[in-house]
Order: C-alpha cells, then sequence, then structure tokens
C-alpha cells in the first residue's frame, strides 16, 4: 500500500510538471506565432490604411481638379474665349500667378477642331511657363478629347509624358447653365513628382517616396506578382490599384501601391515606410509574460504537490480500490461506501453511486430511444425525399420562365422577330468577325412605304397583322444565319454576314424589293405594299455598329426622297450632306440670341401702276463660321429641329413692328407678307401667337398677310383648315405661295379662306420659253379671277415676262424686275420716295 502510494505522488508529480511545462510551451507557441501573427496582420492593415489614405489623397487632388475645370469650363467667358479668340481672356485670367494659385503644372484650352487657343505648362519651382510636350498633344488625340463635343464626356486620371506621370482632368467648355453645345475641351494637370509627393507627405504626416523609372516599376512589378500580402483598393470611379506590403526586417515594413495611367497601364509606384514599433513592444510583452509565467508555476507546483500528498492521494488510494471491486462485481449492484468528509473526493463517491443507478436504469430508455430514433429517421427520410421532388419542379419551372423572360428582352413581341438590342449584339459579334477574316458585312435598314396611311384607314390590327407577314417575307429573302430584326413601328433591319464583295448588298437589297412586287392577302383583302431600303457595308461605310445603322438609315431615307418602292446605297455624298445638314443645325441653335438672323424685304408692285403696294419678309441667316447660309437650307434644318417655331415667332414679330413704321410713313395701304411653316401651324396656337403680335405692335390686321405653301393648304387635315379660319377671323390676309408646284383639289381650294394666290417662279421663269407653263399661268389667273382672288407673280426678271403677266391680267408684281429684297433702311427711302412722287 505504502508503495502504491509514493508510486502515485511521483506519477502526479510528473504528470503536473508535465502539464505545466505543456501549458507553458504552448502558452509561449501561442503568444509568440499567433499573437505575432496578429501582430503581424496588425502592422499589415495599418500599413494598408496608411497607403489607402495615401491614395485617397491622391483622387482628392484629382477632385479638386476636376472642380477648378468644371469653374473654368462652365464659365461664360471662357466659353466667349474659345468662341471668339479674345487675348484679353488670356491676359486677364491665364497669368503664371493664376497657376500658383491653382497649384497646376498645366492648363490648355482647345476648340471644337482640335485647337490648342491656349497650352501651357508651369515650372512652379522655377517660376517659368514651358511649352506643352507633343507626346501629352497625341496622348489627348488619343483618348478623343480634342474633338470631343460631347458634353458628357470627361477624363480623369494619370497620364505618362516622357518627363514623368501627370494627373490629368478635362471637362467640356459649355455655357454657366452646365448645357451645350460644347465649344470645346478645357485640360488641367498637375505633375505627380517629389514636389507633389512632399506635399502629401506633409499634409497626412507619413514618411512617402515616389518611383518613376520603368526600371526600378519593372522591378516592383515582379516583387508585386510574388509578395502575397497583396490587397486592392478602388477609387471614387470604382478603379482598381494593387496594393502589397513587404516586411523589409525586424524595424521596418514598406507599403506600396502601383498607380496605373487611364490606359491602365503602370505608371509610378508609390510608398510608405513605417517602423515596426507594435512587434518591438509585443515580443517585450511576451518575453515579460512567460518568465512571470515560470516564476508562478514553479511556486503553485510545490504548494499543489504538497496538498495532494496531505488531503487527496490516501483517500483517492483508498477510492480507487473500491472502484476496482466493482468492476470485478459487474452484474451485481454494489455501492462504495458513504464518505464522511464533505469534499471533492466524497461528492465524486457519491456522484459513482449516483452514475451507477442512471446506468442501470438508463439502459432501457437507451433501447426505447433507439427505437423511436429509428421510426423518426423513417419518416424524416421520406419527407426530405418529397421535399427534393418539389425543389426539382420548381427549380425546372424556375428555368422556363427564365427562358421566357430572356426571349422576351431580345425579341419583338409582334412578330417574334429580334429586337435592336439582340439585333445590336449580334452586328457588334459580326463586326469583330469580319474584322478577323478581312471580309464584308452588310446592314440594310428596311421602311414599308405609306404604312400610317393602312393603320390610319383599316386599324392597328390590320396592321399588326401586315407586319408579321412582312416579316415572314424579310426572313424568307435572307440566307438562315442572317438576321433580320424589327427595329420599331414599320422599320425593319437586316444583318448580312460574311459577303465575299461589298457589291453583293445590292444583290440582296433588289432582291428584297422584288419580293414586294407579290401583293399581300390579310382578311380577305389584298395589299400592294412597297418598301424602301437603304444600304451600308462594313468597314466602307462604318466600322462600328452605331456608324452603320445611321448611314442605312441615311441611304433608306434617299430611297425614299428618289420616290420610294426601290434601294439606295450609301454614298459619300450623301454622308456629307447628313453632315452639312448636322452642322447647319448645331450652328443654329443660339443664333437668333447672337442676333445673326436678320430680314430682308422684298417690294410688291401694282402690275398696272407699278406703284409698291407691299412687301414680303424673308429670312436671312450670316453665321461667323458658315457665311450667309440660303434658306432653303436653314429653313428645312430650322423645321426637322422645331426651332421654325421661335425663328418664326421672331420674324413674325419683326416684320409687324416694320409694318406699323411703315404705315406711319406711308399713310396705310402697304401690306406685309410673312411666310407660315406648317409646323407653326400644326405644333401651336397660332392664331393666338398672330393675335397677340397684333395688340403688342398695334398693327391694322388688315395690312397682315401670312403666306402658306400650296402643300399646307392641300392638307386634309381638318385641324389645318380650323386654324386657317381662326387666322382670317382677326382679320388678316391669308394667300397661297408657290401654287401650281403641288397637287392642287378645285374642292380644298374653295374651301380655304384664302384671298390671294402666288404664281409659283418655276412657271414664270418658263415664260416665252414653254408653252405649256404659258398655259399653266393663264389657267391660274383665269380660276383665280373666277374665285374673286387676287394674284400675284414671283420671280420676275425680264420685260417679257412683266408684259406677259400684265397683258393676262395677274394683279401684283414681285421680282427682280422691279426690286430685289433688300434692308428694312433701304426700304423706308423707296417709301418717302413714292409718297414725293404721289404728292
Amino acid at each position: 500500500m505504502k508503495g502504491f502510494k509514493n508510486s502515485l505522488r511521483y506519477k502526479t508529480m510528473m504528470i503536473i510538471c508535465l502539464m505545466f511545462m505543456i501549458l507553458t510551451l504552448s502558452i509561449y507557441f501561442i503568444m509568440n506565432t499567433i499573437m505575432l501573427g496578429s501582430i503581424e496582420d496588425l502592422e499589415k492593415e495599418n500599413t494598408e490604411k496608411n497607403i489607402k489614405i495615401t491614395l485617397n489623397s491622391i483622387d482628392n487632388e484629382l477632385a479638386r481638379l476636376s472642380s477648378v475645370s468644371k469653374d473654368w469650363g462652365g464659365w461664360d467667358d471662357t466659353y466667349d474665349f474659345i468662341k471668339n479668340n479674345n487675348q484679353s481672356y488670356i491676359e486677364n485670367n491665364l497669368d503664371f500667378e493664376n497657376f500658383i494659385n491653382l497649384n497646376i503644372n498645366l492648363m490648355a484650352f482647345v476648340n471644337n477642331k482640335g485647337e490648342y487657343l491656349f497650352a501651357q505648362e508651369a515650372d512652379l519651382e522655377n517660376e517659368k511657363f514651358l511649352p506643352v510636350s507633343n507626346d501629352l498633344k497625341k496622348y489627348l488625340e488619343e483618348i478623343a478629347v480634342l474633338y470631343n463635343k460631347d458634353i458628357d464626356y470627361k477624363v480623369h486620371g494619370i497620364v505618362n509624358l516622357d518627363e514623368g506621370p501627370i494627373l490629368i482632368v478635362s471637362f467640356p467648355i459649355i455655357t454657366s447653365n452646365f448645357k451645350g453645345p460644347v465649344a470645346g475641351n478645357l485640360i488641367i494637370g498637375r505633375f505627380l513628382d517629389e514636389r507633389f509627393t512632399s506635399e502629401i507627405s506633409d499634409n497626412i504626416q507619413l514618411d512617402l517616396s515616389l518611383v518613376k523609372d520603368q526600371k526600378d516599376i519593372n522591378n516592383l512589378m515582379r516583387n508585386f506578382n510574388q509578395n502575397s500580402l497583396q490587397s486592392k483598393y478602388f477609387n471614387n470611379n470604382g478603379k482598381e490599384t494593387l496594393i502589397t506590403v513587404e516586411f523589409k526586417d525586424k524595424n521596418e515594413i514598406i507599403g506600396s501601391a502601383l498607380l496605373n495611367d487611364i490606359k491602365g497601364n503602370p505608371s509610378a509606384i508609390i510608398n510608405v515606410k513605417l517602423i515596426r514599433d507594435i512587434t518591438r513592444i509585443g515580443k517585450d510583452g511576451i518575453d515579460y509574460v512567460v518568465k512571470a509565467l515560470i516564476f508562478v508555476g514553479l511556486l503553485i507546483i510545490l504548494l499543489l504537490i504538497q496538498f495532494l500528498d496531505q488531503s487527496i492521494l490516501i483517500r483517492l488510494q483508498d477510492l480507487s480500490i473500491q472502484v476496482l471491486r466493482i468492476g470485478k462485481g459487474i452484474g451485481e449492484k454494489y455501492r462504495l461506501p458513504v464518505q464522511k468528509n464533505h469534499d471533492e473526493i466524497a461528492t465524486l463517491s457519491n456522484e459513482i453511486n449516483e452514475m451507477l443507478e442512471r446506468i442501470e436504469s438508463s439502459q432501457d430508455q437507451i433501447r426505447q430511444a433507439h427505437d423511436l430514433l429509428e421510426e423518426k429517421v423513417e419518416i424524416r427520410t421520406n419527407e426530405l425525399s418529397q421535399s427534393n421532388e418539389m425543389l426539382q419542379h420548381e427549380i425546372n419551372e424556375r428555368e422556363v420562365m427564365q427562358q421566357k423572360i430572356t426571349h422576351i428582352a431580345y425579341h419583338d413581341s409582334l412578330t417574334e422577330l429580334p429586337n435592336r438590342l439582340l439585333f445590336s449584339d449580334r452586328l457588334n459579334q459580326t463586326i469583330l468577325l469580319a474584322h478577323r477574316l478581312k471580309s464584308y458585312a452588310g446592314v440594310i435598314f428596311v421602311d414599308v412605304d405609306e404604312f400610317k396611311g393602312i393603320n390610319d384607314t383599316l386599324g392597328h390590327d390590320t396592321g399588326d397583322m401586315l407586319l408579321k407577314e412582312i416579316a415572314i417575307r424579310l426572313k424568307a429573302v435572307v440566307r438562315t444565319d442572317d438576321t433580320v430584326a424589327r427595329f420599331g413601328g414599320d422599320e425593319f433591319i437586316i444583318l448580312l454576314r460574311n459577303l465575299n464583295k461589298a457589291e453583293d448588298i445590292a444583290l440582296v437589297a433588289e432582291n428584297i424589293v422584288n419580293a414586294f412586287v407579290k401583293p399581300f392577302k390579310i382578311a380577305e383583302r389584298v395589299f400592294n405594299v412597297n418598301i424602301s431600303a437603304g444600304c451600308a457595308v462594313y468597314p466602307l461605310d462604318g466600322e462600328d455598329a452605331e456608324t452603320l445603322i445611321k448611314n442605312a438609315d441615311i441611304a433608306m431615307y434617299s430611297a425614299k426622297e428618289n420616290g420610294k418602292g426601290q434601294y439606295a446605297l450609301c454614298t459619300a455624298m450623301m454622308k456629307t450632306r447628313v453632315m452639312e445638314v448636322m452642322t447647319i443645325s448645331n450652328r443654329l441653335y443660339g443664333a437668333l440670341e447672337r442676333e445673326e438672323i436678320f430680314l430682308n424685304y422684298q417690294p410688291q408692285v401694282d402690275s398696272i401702276t407699278r406703284k409698291i403696294t407691299g412687301f414680303e419678309a424673308l429670312a436671312r441667316w450670316k453665321n461667323p463660321e458658315l457665311g450667309l447660309v440660303p434658306p432653303s437650307k436653314f429653313i428645312q434644318a430650322a423645321e426637322q429641329s422645331g426651332l421654325i417655331i421661335q425663328i418664326g415667332e421672331w420674324i413674325l414679330r419683326t416684320a409687324c413692328y416694320k409694318a406699323k413704321e411703315w404705315e406711319e410713313i406711308s399713310g396705310g395701304g402697304l401690306r406685309m407678307g410673312v411666310n407660315l411653316s406648317l409646323i407653326q401651324i400644326k405644333r401651336t396656337d397660332i392664331a393666338a401667337t398672330v393675335k397677340a403680335i397684333l395688340e403688342e405692335t398695334r398693327l391694322d390686321p388688315a395690312i397682315l398677310e401670312l403666306e402658306i405653301t400650296e402643300s399646307i393648304a392641300m392638307n386634309e387635315e381638318k385641324e389645318i383648315l380650323d386654324k386657317l379660319h381662326q387666322l382670317k377671323k382677326l382679320g388678316i390676309r391669308i394667300s397661297i405661295d408657290d401654287f401650281g408646284t403641288e397637287y392642287s383639289s378645285l374642292q380644298r381650294l374653295k374651301e380655304m379662306p384664302i384671298d390671294r394666290i402666288k404664281i409659283a417662279m418655276p412657271f414664270v421663269q418658263s415664260i416665252d420659253i414653254n408653252e405649256k407653263d404659258e398655259a399653266i399661268i393663264k389657267a391660274i389667273i383665269s380660276l383665280s379671277k373666277s374665285l374673286d382672288l387676287s394674284t400675284i407673280a414671283e420671280g420676275v426678271e425680264t420685260e417679257k415676262q412683266y408684259k406677259f403677266l400684265t397683258q393676262k391680267l395677274c394683279d401684283e408684281i414681285q421680282g427682280y424686275y422691279f426690286f430685289k429684297p433688300m434692308p428694312a433702311s433701304e426700304i423706308e427711302a423707296l417709301i418717302q420716295q413714292q409718297n414725293e412722287n404721289t404728292a
């Protein structure tokens, strides 16, 4: 028994010492490995935080430059400088002090032609200007800043130059209300140099350095790729910047960030150097804790062994003997004797007895629980099987629904053809393939002629059925790997893949037009339908989807202008004409405010007395860049853009004011003719506008004569006729201009509230040349007399023309034979002269 006690004491001591050693080593390992690892993570996180603060400072500087560019680019004085190139702007605003105040190294003003009106680099250290480097100009041209006309296009980022990286921002030069058109572009920059780095270091109190040499950058790039301690930083624009952390030694840690330029190429690397104070403090603390732990542990071991020896080991020995006896008496109900002491060993003895009781009583419960568990497992297995079946069914339904949604998103709901979105995607893929194979691709834009008339007369249901049949016929004409899409309304567009020759598109277009020779039969009705088609070929007519579609659309409208029911190939002349119209339309905006539009007045003369009876107000436009633009061009552009409403109202008001002045000079009786556009009549309350201007100018309504074209007069819309009657009720006169050039209806002419017919110039010019035109003039004058309407001939230039019209009883004459259009000052002199002759 004594040997057992000594053996137990020895084992206990060995176990305690071994446990203490394991515990001490574990604590040291945990603190030295895990805690130091955590400290290194903390240092890495702190370093990343500081490098991100540095990157944020660079982003803030870019934001500041963007704010400066917005302030200057959206300044009316800047806009006026770009438009007029006034040098006072440079003298007042672009001196070296401004570069210092703005803390920038570059400022350049470029107009829409890509011309630099001002471009200077500033050496802020030596306080002198330098010319802008050629590689920067080339770079700006590559990223489409020089010729930018998009109000939303701005450049923001780093640009690599031979002289080093530079922060660049651009802003379109627009008016102070931030509206276009764009007059040019402003470029502002600041060099990413040691001065810039030092400034950021002072601001954020960090030790920063900048690497710009390409060899050093390449070496650090290899370090980036090999270093596992990497993370990413996303700036305000969502652009990614790679960050790496390197532990140089026990005392120093370096954080680096790779700065990419606008194109994504490496530009520079910025470094943050930090001292590893946290690691040093952590290691010192761990050493102190371990030493203290060893001392305290040894003391506790000595006390614990003494305590175990006196109060635990002997009783534990007795308890173990009793437990061995219980182990030998398996199956018998045997219990440990009750302990007198109330300590842990007594508690353990009682718990062993209770455990024995529970073991015996739990055997039946275990068997019952096992049976119940088997039953529940079977039930749950069945439930899971049913749930799997339901889940699979739901997945199948979702897949079907997703397929339907995808089909709806990329197809036209009426014809089931691909829609505009799917067509554009396929066109982009075809362009990429054609570029690789050096082949051609074609786009044919198809429009159904006079389709609106079918919808208006037979209803949209019939129109929809016709569109379905048209879609079927178009698909039958082209190859299976070509694409027929509905672009909207009665417009279709066709993509032709892998054309061997550019000329092949003409054969397909001809087949498409010929396919519509055969009529359609819908709901027992027969429809003869024509289409107009326009063709564009990649890469001859465009190298991107948008350009090809636009040029095909241009060609389609050219086909319509040439008589419909045919196709047209896109030509350079078409594109030039469209660009000319766009240029005129763009310049026309703001023409009134810039006082570029003015009025000339052409006198109208009594054919017998040769006295001036009135005038026709004629709009003229002189633009500083385009010169004097013919009315036939700018009036059409004004109608297409809707500017004719504003311009027409200005013409009417200006003419009425002049008519009032000349009424007072002449004593009355001189009419003022003003042309009205169909757009003015349809889109505005023209009667209310005319009434307000008459009241404003206090002009006698009988003096005002509004001229409408024959196409407006013959327009069958009831709204047009009603508005003309409203105008007539104001007491004004209405005349039909260019009579005889359209398809006039005598019934319609009888219903119109008109006072005069103006014989078109082509007929007048053919007098003494073409007998048929002379016969037409005679018929127009005779018809006018029969309807109690007066007549006036325009474009009279020769004596023979004048005599012929006088003999045929034409009431009035207008043309160069008497007077050309002239400014108001010359008209007033004519009125004075006529007054003197009359007196």
